[in-house]
């Protein structure tokens, strides 16, 4: 609702042509089944590239404490995730990585994040792609029943 208020103000500050692009790309783009895709997440830009790129920037190492049984469901946390979601984002190619009991058993993880983010024309979509859903109670429990585990941000705008 805030960014379709938003977007009232550009035919005053940019021209008509400009709202008429606006306005059809969100009624698109709004209108898309959500796709998702594993081999995208796990692929080049979500696991190679995502890795190579945080060791070099990074050096951490992930301390894991307990074997995940693979018929079980869980609601991983990850705090604290920085700006929005971004860093959570990024890992969320490596969680096959961390987690590879899941990814065996033919289970997957997603991330649960702002409602907004899906409002936003064009990155709803490539959020969906690589495994983001709206952190609400039907998304959540949806991706439950399916055998799948859900990792919400802990805080974020709420806070």
């Amino acid at each position: 609702p805030i960014l379709a208020i938003g977007w009232l103000f550009i035919p005053f500050t940019h021209g008509m042509w400009h709202f008429a692009a606006f306005a059809t790309a969100y009624a698109v783009t709004q209108n898309l089944p959500p796709f998702y895709l594993r081999a995208y997440k796990q692929g080049f830009i979500g696991g190679t590239f995502i890795r190579e790129l945080v060791h070099y920037m990074t050096p951490f190492k992930v301390v894991k404490e307990a074997t995940l049984d693979p018929t079980r469901r869980y609601i991983l946390s990850w705090h604290p995730h920085g700006r929005l979601f971004y860093g959570f984002g990024t890992f969320l190619g490596l969680f096959f990585e961390w987690f590879p009991e899941i990814a065996n058993a033919g289970k997957d993880i997603f991330a649960g994040i702002n409602d907004v983010m899906f409002r936003i024309p064009f990155l709803s979509n490539w959020l969906y792609l690589c495994g983001n859903i709206p952190c609400n109670k039907a998304s959540v429990v949806s991706k439950l029943r399916r055998g799948d585990s859900v990792a919400p941000l802990v805080g974020g705008l709420a806070e």
